[in-house]
């Protein structure tokens, strides 16, 4: 890969990707190449996905922002301006490299309840 692939030349350029991979969050945790990445929560995306398709069945608009209650979380100021909460992950913020970035943790029980499953 690009590490294997940079090792021989003698060039010092620290890589940041987005929507950073195990693989990226491993080379980040182990201090190879890259030094960041801007994270995606995937997860939550997914659930965000599923959420729209539920409100187009129940014939809501599920194509417009509004304000609900996901999007309203304190300490999150981001999700208002972007729709997704983000984050720069560097070394110290990876404990698992093989995990995905949640976003938000119990972002599942949020939808749940908005679902009234929980």
């Amino acid at each position: 890969g690009m590490p294997d692939a940079l090792s021989g030349i003698d060039v010092d350029v620290p890589a940041i990707s987005q929507a950073g991979t195990p693989a990226n969050y491993q080379l980040i945790a182990d201090g190879q190449l890259q030094v960041a990445d801007v994270a995606l929560p995937t997860g939550l995306l997914g659930w965000r996905a599923i959420d729209a398709g539920l409100r187009a069945i129940a014939g809501q608009d599920p194509g417009s922002f509004e304000r609900r209650p996901l999007t309203e979380l304190d300490g999150h100021p981001d999700i208002n301006i972007a729709g997704v909460p983000l984050a720069i992950l560097e070394a110290d913020d990876i404990s698992d490299p093989t995990a995905a970035w949640p976003g938000i943790d119990g972002y599942q029980d949020v939808f749940k309840a908005l679902w009234v499953l929980g």
